[in-house]
């Protein structure tokens, strides 16, 4: 297993300590414009609230033009959006040309991946009806030096994590949207030692790495963005395939499926107590997209598996879908979705950081703590809403002395939950709480403070999609919905 030693690396921390210093600017007017979510693998007319996105190739243009026609036809507002992991030459190429097609999600792989992507923008750009799409390429973003990221990431099966982009890549692809994979347990990670003695480990324990690291690359994707660009990562509950260095229970078998998967990571194995606690829970992979989402995301694209099962043994597809949404949307907070909707907001807290004392803050790969939040820019009835998320094995108290907006944080008022100074908050163990607040003058006064997304069932068996999966089809509509073949 690889120590986390991203953050040490001197050209990494200097990049991390940029990203600290744009946060502290604020940034406001990032592209959420309310579209997606999206599902890679999801039968485009199968997946209540989520955006439709069929696969585009030459052969099978007329089906994409019909199914588009048969979209504006129900609604002449619909955004519409195709994912494409082959070369586009011919008939496919026109259908930029007959739609205004809004969001293009490409998947190419191997030596020729920013070519042809390159070669995809270009099309698109020069078409008559799609030349602003947004346009993007599987894990290929905005960073131009990614301390989340292994120097040489450990693949195994894995081809669509070979290439290792970098800022040079991203704007040599011509791309117009960010794309990184944020899958807790994929194989780009740098991840800690789990043995609990090991010199130099800097994870509490590995599901704060599982936790963390997604949250970070989302994070400095937003900080490097181009302006007007989307940041659309995407997401899984866990997703382990070509990891080598988590597969300890390879080939294993669902004894209720019979499906069996080359890679798996086991927390129920005896063998290793070290393993123990540690798979992202359900609730964790909400409270991951509502930090993906406070931390500038414009969407998500769920790369979600739909038979025979999810991305952990035993947990549904539809129930991902339903854990992703749930997330994003704040479990239907009316403070967090209050903010967004006024679209006067700005982001609160973009550095990878909690504050623990006046002037100190730690890192989150080191305490496991993250805290995000969103607040009004202006208006009558201002408001703020901060996430902290403890994934840590040990309470810790946090040191609220940081301002936003140019007003501070008084927590007094919350039933007794802040100390006397009205800026400490202590959170237990592997919980999120929601804090929100109301300006009053010049402080933040909260008047809620919800334990969020929990679930402490961190057991189980997380897996990449099957080794072997039949291509999901509806008649002649087969091509639309054929899924991308060993996603990682």
């Amino acid at each position: 297993m690889q120590w986390f030693k991203g953050f040490c690396r001197k050209g990494r921390l200097t990049q991390a300590i940029a990203a600290a210093v744009v946060a502290t600017v604020g940034l406001s007017g990032l592209a959420q414009a309310g579209d997606g979510p999206f599902d890679w693998s999801i039968p485009s007319d199968t997946a209540p609230g989520y955006t439709p996105a069929p696969f585009l190739t030459d052969a099978n243009a007329s089906s994409v033009a019909s199914f588009f026609n048969s979209e504006l036809a129900s609604n002449p507002n619909a955004v519409l959006a195709v994912k494409v992991n082959q070369p586009l030459t011919g008939a496919g190429l026109q259908v930029f040309n007959n739609f205004n097609v809004k969001y293009v999600f490409a998947d190419y792989e191997g030596s020729t991946a920013v070519s042809f992507t390159r070669a995809l923008a270009d099309n698109v750009k020069a078409s008559s009806k799609s030349p602003s799409a947004f346009i993007s390429n599987f894990n290929l973003y905005s960073v131009p030096n990614d301390p989340t990221r292994t120097g040489s990431p450990n693949t195994g099966a894995a081809n669509s994590f070979s290439n290792i982009f970098g800022g040079t890549d991203y704007n040599a692809s011509g791309v117009t949207m960010s794309s990184p994979a944020a899958y807790p347990g994929s194989p780009d990670f740098v991840y800690k030692n789990p043995n609990p003695n090991a010199v130099g480990q800097q994870f509490p324990s590995l599901r704060t790495a599982f936790f963390v690291l997604p949250i970070d690359r989302v994070t400095f994707t937003t900080t490097s963005l181009p302006a007007g660009q989307a940041n659309i990562p995407w997401v899984s509950r866990f997703n382990v395939w070509g990891n080598n260095q988590l597969n300890n229970a390879p080939n294993f078998t669902d004894s209720a499926t019979g499906t069996t998967y080359q890679y798996a990571f086991n927390t129920n194995d005896p063998a290793h107590p070290e393993y123990a606690n540690q798979l992202p829970s359900a609730g964790d992979f909400s409270a991951q997209m509502l930090h993906d989402r406070l931390r500038g995301a414009s969407s998500y694209n769920l790369f979600n598996y739909s038979t025979p099962a999810s991305s952990v043994i035993g947990y549904s597809a539809a129930q991902e879908r339903t854990d992703a949404s749930n997330g994003w949307n704040a479990a239907g907070n009316a403070t967090v979705n209050g903010i967004f909707s006024r679209n006067n907001y700005k982001i609160a807290n973009l550095i990878n950081q909690v504050p623990i004392s006046p002037g100190q803050y730690v890192w989150s790969a080191y305490s496991g703590m993250v805290l995000s939040g969103v607040y009004d820019q202006s208006g009558a009835n201002r408001q703020l809403a901060l996430l902290l998320s403890n994934m840590a094995p040990t309470a810790q108290t946090v040191d609220f002395f940081p301002q936003y907006g140019g007003a501070s944080i008084d927590l007094n008022s919350n039933n007794g939950s802040g100390t006397a100074t009205g800026q400490f908050y202590t959170i237990a163990p592997g919980t999120h709480h929601l804090l929100e607040f109301n300006l009053v003058g010049s402080q933040w006064v909260a008047f809620a403070d919800d334990s969020v997304f929990a679930d402490a069932n961190r057991n189980g068996v997380g897996v990449p999609e099957p080794t072997s999966l039949a291509l999901l089809g509806l008649g002649g509509f087969g091509l639309l919905l054929r899924r991308r073949a060993r996603r990682a």
